[in-house]
């Protein structure tokens, strides 16, 4: 695993600190801010520099889609996301018209380029002086990328099937394999579906983390103190209308029961009302004796309690089959984030991803530890039915058929889409092949 770095970056901090902006569009020379503001009893004071403006708008999500499959991948030593531009918008809940590759290669610079310092404070009383620790720190340490030159335009644009490369900081690759980027509900940011409310539910899931692990109830802030925190700038009443279209959303889609406003101008208080908010205590500390950090596990329990225990038992069938996790807690997550990657009707043990195999495939296992090549896939460039001949490389990759929900996402493929399919099913990039077709169901 080699040496993790002592401080890790987490998705409660991101958004406890607003790097990423709830605001949809932010001007390029938006380069340099620094925030104080007081969230309960936490002060925080954050100073950000990003040489081609601070991350907003699509940024929170393509990093989302980045960190899942960093632990799809296995959460490697080096860092390396490795996908394609076309895989990446699928999984981030995006489409893939030609508008939306030039906003990913903009997101994907703007937040290569964002640093911030933050600082901790220690108070040695008998020398009445300060002890300050500061680390100044990023998400990804280098993006290579492959793009198309249109020369009758004179415009480069990223090649939707290429291989993109994301290197992560070690620091922010270190709490992946914590199991600390899952504290966000996917069900209910695709159910939110509009940005800004997707990006304000971010900053109150990690803003109601209260100091011992758990989820509070309620949330009471100053309007002065959350556009701060938030990452909004301008008017007062374009900030307000901003947050108003966010809380509709999230109250008709039952994350919050309420907003209410009291008072004046920026010394306005909100104070929100959450929807759910109990955890059973028991599934909780299920979830920390499999290493579960108590933030995650609380809003595990509360988005899905049903899930729990199949989840744990699903897991530790795996383990019992020899499946050795990088991360047990991060594996965890993932299985009550994603059921039906690791629990299935029929066939409640399935697989062990580190050999990319069925548990009980003794064959493929063997062939895996010997280091022996499987046969190469290959898939017509103009077959008869182009679509049918991609079932037929799936199933050979996966042993498996398409799933109803994988039919459909393959149905609604472009020609630009079948052709990045394609790639990936000759590649074996069984994850990527999956978000392509929008499905995370069963494994092989």
């Amino acid at each position: 695993m080699g040496n993790e770095p002592p401080e890790r970056i987490s998705e409660l901090d991101l958004s406890r600190i607003g790097v990423i902006s709830v605001l949809r569009n932010l001007p390029i020379t938006a380069t340099e801010w620094e925030e104080e503001f007081q969230i309960g009893s936490i002060e925080y004071r954050v100073k950000g520099r990003a040489a081609l403006g601070r991350p907003h708008g699509i940024d929170a999500d393509v990093l989302l889609a980045v960190q899942t499959l960093f632990f799809w991948a296995g959460c490697p030593d080096n860092g390396l996301v490795e996908t394609t531009p076309y895989g990446l918008l699928k999984l981030s809940g995006h489409g893939t018209n030609g508008e939306m590759y030039a906003r990913l290669k903009e997101s994907l610079l703007r937040t290569e380029g964002v640093r911030w310092t933050h600082s901790r404070y220690e108070w040695n009383t008998a020398r009445s002086q300060a002890k300050i620790e500061t680390s100044i720190t990023g998400l990804f340490s280098q993006v290579d990328m492959r793009e198309a030159l249109r020369t009758s335009v004179g415009t480069q644009e990223l090649d939707p099937e290429a291989t993109l490369r994301i290197y992560l900081t070690p620091a922010f690759a270190s709490s992946i394999r914590a199991g600390a980027y899952q504290l966000l509900d996917a069900e209910m940011l695709e159910r939110l579906g509009q940005p800004g409310a997707r990006s304000l539910y971010r900053v109150l899931q990690a803003h109601r983390v209260q100091l011992d692990g758990s989820l509070a109830g309620e949330l009471s802030v100053t309007l002065s103190d959350w556009l701060s925190a938030c990452g909004i700038t301008g008017r007062i009443d374009s900030a307000k209308d901003t947050l108003h279209r966010a809380h509709e959303r999230m109250i008709q889609n039952g994350y919050l029961r309420d907003v209410a406003w009291a008072g004046r101008g920026m010394k306005t208080r909100l104070t929100y009302y959450f929807h759910r908010t109990h955890a059973d205590p028991e599934l909780v500390a299920l979830l920390l004796e499999q290493g579960v950090t108590r933030p995650v596990a609380e809003a595990l329990v509360t988005d899905h309690p049903d899930r729990i225990r199949p989840a744990v038992e699903a897991v530790k069938a795996r383990m019992s089959n020899g499946y050795v996790p990088r991360s047990r807690a991060a594996v965890m997550v993932d299985a009550v984030r994603r059921p039906d990657r690791y629990i299935e009707e029929k066939k409640p043990v399935l697989v062990s991803t580190a050999a990319g195999t069925r548990a009980g495939s003794a064959p493929r296992r063997k062939a895996a530890v010997l280091g022996q090549q499987l046969p190469l896939l290959t898939v017509p460039e103009q077959p008869a039915d182009r679509r049918e001949a991609l079932i037929s490389a799936f199933k050979m990759l996966f042993r498996r058929d398409l799933t109803a929900d994988e039919r459909e996402g393959l149905s609604a493929l472009s020609e630009e889409g079948m052709t990045a399919l394609s790639s990936a099913l000759m590649g074996r990039k069984k994850d990527l092949v999956l978000a392509m077709l929008g499905g995370l169901g069963p494994l092989d």
